[in-house]
């Protein structure tokens, strides 16, 4: 392969090398970098969140993993264009969750969700700062409905 190709693969697409976490975030735009840092801040917050890096296959590839008690409770996938969150959400956290409080995106993320095994994996895209503050929210709802906190 010639240099100039393999150069162009970024950390994120690259499966076959594990990237370090500050050279995944190096290739976040710019706009959207402040976003994730936030993300990550508000989840190692939570009492007791380990953060790991891993590869999860397409379409997340390398991202972070954020874990209490070995429960993984989200997701975060560095994607260079369009970095998301993503949710496993439980049968039973659902159940015991008023959504009305809840912002209409985040609403919308757990109602379009896949639902697969008992899970619900809701995903979205960081968009706003203010979108953060409510998805870290729900977080803690959902923590608080588990029994965790």
């Amino acid at each position: 392969m010639p240099a100039s190709l393999a150069t162009e693969i970024s950390p994120w697409h690259n499966q076959f090398a594990q990237p370090s976490t500050e050279s995944l975030l190096a290739g976040v735009e710019e706009e959207r970098l402040r976003l994730v840092k936030l993300v990550r801040k508000g989840l190692l917050a939570l009492d007791g969140c380990e953060e790991s890096l891993g590869w999860h296959g397409i379409p997340w590839r390398w991202s972070m993993t954020y874990a209490i008690n070995a429960q993984t409770r989200a997701y975060l996938i560095p994607e260079p264009e369009r970095p998301a969150l993503a949710m496993p959400i439980r049968a039973a956290e659902i159940d015991a969750i008023n959504f009305r409080p809840l912002s209409r995106p985040v609403r919308d993320g757990v109602m379009n969700a896949a639902y697969v095994a008992g899970i619900l994996w809701a995903e979205w895209e960081l968009t706003a700062a203010t979108q953060i503050s409510d998805l870290l929210s729900f977080q803690n709802k959902l923590l608080a409905s588990s029994g965790k906190r």
